[in-house]
């Protein structure tokens, strides 16, 4: 005994979730970018300013797109090491931590971000 079924807007159904799927990619690259903007903009107002030199050495870097897309913010130059030490402490300065609450607020955050990304895309 055997059992079939056709499937009435088989194709139309298909197309609508190929833009669905290339609209949540889109929502994703542009919910990182804000997070990303988010957390730097923040740190960027809080981090200790003496010679400046950390300040200036912040970045957004975002690699990839649509699904595969990673933001982070932070400081990758060796001539700031000493960002670690700020953020931290250490046994003789008490910590003066610029990016991890801008990195929690921000996250804070995602879930409407990524809501309002939605809406604005599916509806």
């Amino acid at each position: 005994m055997g059992f079939s079924a056709k499937v009435i807007g088989g194709r139309t159904a298909r197309r609508a979730l190929a833009r669905l799927t290339a609209d949540i990619h889109d929502v994703r690259e542009s919910t990182a970018r804000t997070w990303a903007e988010d957390v730097y903009q923040g740190a960027a107002a809080d981090v200790p300013v003496d010679s400046g030199d950390l300040a200036r050495a912040l970045e957004i870097r975002v690699e990839g797109s649509g699904a595969t897309t990673d933001a982070r913010v932070g400081i990758w130059s060796d001539d700031e090491y000493y960002g670690q030490y700020v953020e931290y402490g250490t046994s003789k300065m008490s910590a003066q931590p610029f990016m991890y609450p801008n990195v929690r607020q921000a996250n804070r955050k995602l879930r409407g971000w990524v809501a309002d990304g939605v809406a604005k895309r599916v509806g």
